[in-house]
């Protein structure tokens, strides 16, 4: 079961399996402001193949383990969402290409089909990568909105399909469309896709070296990106627009407040208020940097911050992520909070 920190309790999680590598979860959150006939704001993610869900708003924290299927159902990294229809999400079935959405007593109310080897999805859209590149032409993808009928029904409308050459790194939704990031084929070129309702735009493209881009997204037009590794690089943080065609490359290497021996970005980054928290190595230890949009320096170094695997969200002044520090063995798996100055482990992922 999982190992609660702080004596926070999750009496429901026994049975929980052992988590395999960081890659096998994922999260979407409900933000804490947007709540709906009652429903708390609510975390959903995948771990191990299974669904998992807490609420942002409760203390102790509570997670519970919807074990949807478990003996024929797997659910991915990035394909399990909120729905639009309040104490409901919705996950996608990898095994058998399904589209659920399943409401809080983990009843499943609609199942729609819906083909791929990963899927990428939000309460309003998903997007949908089949098994084989193509012909040297890349991934096929299809891209849908999800359509409420009533608390019950979902259904899918086709959008745009295509295919691409990228392997994704990253992505979030917008309002209008998702937005992804990832490598060629041939692993030399770095690309940002904007895919929308009819349309796909490159955003960005730059020079890949066996290192990763991840994104952080400020509003629904401004994005930073920055590479993520293990090998020793330059602090550089890169600045588009959805909308637009100005870019910015700004080098952090001139900040006075750049933490001596900075060797890297490694993990994926979020933003907090006007923040950009980005997780770095330093001195071979993993700490978040907070870099000022407004300012466009350096404003504070967290320490002990275990690495950010991924982003879950804000409530209040904690910023919820799943932590571990993948270059450590038997380093903390788990979610931590960060509320602007420390870091504090909350719930551990492994077996006691």
């Amino acid at each position: 079961m999982f190992k609660l920190l702080n004596k926070m309790s999750i009496r429901n999680a026994a049975g929980f399996k052992p988590l395999a590598a960081f890659f096998l979860f994922c999260c979407l959150i409900i933000s804490c402001s947007s709540k709906k006939e009652n429903y708390p704001p609510v975390s959903v993610f995948a771990v191990g193949g299974n669904v998992y869900t807490f609420n942002l708003d409760n203390s102790p924290l509570y997670v519970k383990d919807y074990g949807i299927n478990k003996a024929s159902s797997h659910f991915t990294r990035k394909a399990v969402a909120p729905s639009k229809n309040g104490g409901c999400f919705l996950a996608w079935d990898q095994n058998n290409e399904m589209l659920l959405q399943v409401n809080s007593n983990g009843r499943v109310t609609t199942q729609v089909p819906l083909e791929g080897r990963l899927a990428y999805l939000n309460k309003n859209f998903v997007l949908s990568q089949k098994d084989n590149y193509v012909d040297d032409n890349g991934f096929e993808f299809d891209f849908y909105k999800i359509n409420y009928i009533g608390k019950e029904k979902i259904l899918l409308k086709k959008l745009w399909s295509g295919k691409i050459d990228i392997f994704i790194s990253d992505s979030f939704f917008t309002e209008n469309g998702i937005c992804i990031a990832g490598g060629t084929r041939d692993n030399k070129t770095h690309n940002v896709f904007y895919i929308t309702r009819d349309s796909i735009k490159n955003c960005y493209s730059m020079e890949k070296n066996g290192d990763f881009l991840r994104l952080i997204k400020v509003n629904e037009n401004e994005v930073y990106a920055f590479l993520s590794g293990n090998e020793k690089s330059s602090p550089v943080l890169y600045r588009f627009y959805l909308n637009g065609t100005v870019k910015f490359v700004r080098s952090l290497m001139m900040d006075k407040n750049l933490p001596w021996r900075f060797e890297c970005f490694s993990g994926y980054g979020f933003l907090y208020g006007n923040q950009l928290i980005l997780p770095s190595q330093v001195r071979g230890n993993l700490c978040f940097i907070k870099y000022d949009t407004d300012e466009e320096k350096i404003s504070g170094i967290v320490s002990d911050c275990d690495g950010c695997l991924t982003p879950l969200g804000k409530c209040e002044k904690d910023f919820y992520y799943i932590a571990r520090n993948p270059d450590v063995d038997g380093s903390f798996y788990g979610i931590s909070i960060f509320d602007d100055t420390a870091c504090k482990r909350v719930i551990d992922f492994r077996q006691e």
